[in-house]
């Protein structure tokens, strides 16, 4: 482009020097005008339109992504190419962004991996798509990670790793904490998609669990936003104790009143499912 813009520039003065009602007039003149100049609007022409469609789905697949628009995502992935690179910023993206369901997630998560997303590619922090999980408490994510080769030691600016930064957020029992740490004999008890619903001073739990059989459930709750845990459940059914069976759809039923009849008096309430393999 450097070198056409003076002989575009030469072309525009003749054009001046010679309007189209000569250059008409002599029909040689015309056809060699056209000759020399068309090309030259052509290659501009086309140099432009291929950089500024180069830029577009990168940038389109980052905002679908960011918005968790997970079938979009897909859909520019399988029709266009991107590099590793690229892949890797899009499975951070796809890590923090809160509008996925878990089945959504590990499906982009996936095809992201299978078109070269590089595991490890690190963010302006040097966190690794692993640390990324640590640090948003996605413990199903972290496990599916490391059964895809993430390295589990891989250190970020702070040197921290993704088990320094489960447990200094989410707690030492946390799921993803345990999803994290390495197991010395057997599976790893998993739970993942707790939500909570509270009717008539009764807290209903759901939560699935995974990586094991069996499990012993327990409940982890704080009450000053994750400064402290030493909530007390004593009045608890359903799926929680010794030896409860990894599936989806599991419940446990909290009876709030009877542990704080007074109310929690506007506490900024976390509370976690617990899996600990049983002893």
């Amino acid at each position: 482009m450097i070198k056409a813009a003076p002989i575009i520039k030469k072309h525009l003065t003749l054009s001046l020097k010679y309007p189209i009602s000569k250059l008409m007039a002599r029909p040689l003149a015309a056809v060699l005008f056209l000759i020399t100049i068309l090309p030259l609007f052509s290659i501009a022409y086309a140099g432009f339109s291929s950089s500024t469609m180069a830029l577009v789905p990168k940038q389109e697949l980052l905002s679908r992504i960011n918005v968790g628009e997970a079938k979009g995502a897909e859909k520019l992935i399988k029709e266009h190419s991107f590099d590793g690179e690229l892949l890797g910023l899009a499975l951070h993206k796809t890590i923090k962004c809160g509008e996925f369901t878990s089945k959504e997630r590990l499906g982009l998560m996936r095809m992201l991996l299978v078109e070269g997303a590089d595991i490890e590619y690190r963010d302006p922090s040097g966190a690794t798509p692993l640390i990324t999980s640590a640090k948003e408490g996605l413990a199903g994510v972290g496990a599916f990670l490391l059964e895809k080769g993430a390295e589990r030691d891989a250190r970020d600016n702070s040197s921290k790793s993704a088990l320094d930064h489960a447990k200094e957020r989410h707690g030492e029992d946390s799921a993803v904490a345990l999803a994290l740490t390495p197991a010395k004999q057997g599976n790893v008890p998993i739970v993942d998609n707790i939500t909570l619903m509270m009717k008539k001073g009764h807290v209903y739990i759901t939560y699935d669990l995974s990586g094991t059989e069996k499990a012993c459930i327990s409940l982890s709750g704080s009450m000053d936003g994750g400064k402290s845990y030493g909530m007390k459940f004593d009045h608890v059914a359903g799926d929680i104790g010794r030896d409860i069976k990894a599936k989806r759809g599991n419940l446990i039923i909290w009876k709030m009143k009877a542990d704080y009849p007074e109310g929690l008096g506007g506490s900024e309430i976390i509370m976690d499912v617990v899996a600990n393999k049983c002893r």
